[in-house]
C-alpha cells in the first residue's frame, strides 16, 4: 500500500469566480450565486422603489450582502479566501501472490494492483481546488478563475512476469 499526501497551510487564493458570480456585469438578468439573494434591496417585493429611510432599513433588516454592482469586475478582498488544503493525491494498494505458488504454469510473478489519484482535498476553500490558477494564464498560482478542477481517477492492473 502506498499513500501520497500533500498539504499547504496559511495561503491565500483569490476566488475571481465568486467574484464573477457576485456581480451584474453588464446584464441585470444574469444567474448569480446564492448568497446574493440576501443583499441589499432597493425594491420591494412589487418592484417600487423604497426611498422612506425606515421603510428600507426594514426592507433590509436581515441583510448579508451589498446590492451587486453593475459594469466591470473590480478587484475586491471578497474574493480572497484561505487557501489551505489536505489533499489524498494518490493512494495505491495492490497484492503479489506468493513466489512459487504459480511457477507450475510459467509465472515467475503475479501482482494485481488498483491506484486511484485525486480522493480527496479538506479545505475551506469554497472553489473547486485551492491549487489553482487561471485559465488564461497557468502561472497564476492563487487566482482560481474559471479554472478545471483536478480529475480524480481510477487505474488497476496486473503485472504478470513469465
Amino acid at each position: 500500500m502506498s499513500l501520497f499526501f500533500n498539504f499547504s497551510v496559511g495561503n491565500k487564493v483569490y476566488n475571481a469566480n465568486k467574484i464573477e458570480n457576485t456581480t451584474q456585469y453588464l446584464y441585470k438578468d444574469n444567474n448569480m450565486a446564492a448568497e446574493v439573494a440576501d443583499r441589499w434591496k432597493w425594491f420591494d417585493n412589487n418592484g417600487v422603489k423604497v426611498n422612506d429611510p425606515t421603510a428600507l432599513a426594514a426592507l433590509n433588516a436581515n441583510t448579508t450582502m451589498w446590492t451587486p454592482p453593475g459594469g466591470q469586475y473590480i478587484l475586491h478582498s471578497y474574493g480572497i479566501e484561505d487557501g489551505s488544503f489536505l489533499r489524498l493525491n494518490n493512494v495505491t494498494l495492490g497484492y503479489t501472490l506468493p513466489t512459487g505458488s504459480l511457477e507450475m504454469i510459467g509465472v515467475k510473478n503475479f501482482r494485481l494492483y488498483a491506484t486511484v489519484n485525486n480522493l480527496f482535498v479538506i479545505t475551506k476553500y469554497s472553489g473547486f481546488d485551492p491549487e489553482a490558477s487561471t485559465r488564461r494564464n497557468p502561472l497564476t498560482p492563487g487566482v482560481d478563475y474559471s479554472a478545471y478542477p483536478r480529475s480524480r481517477f481510477f487505474v488497476t492492473g496486473v503485472d504478470i512476469t513469465f
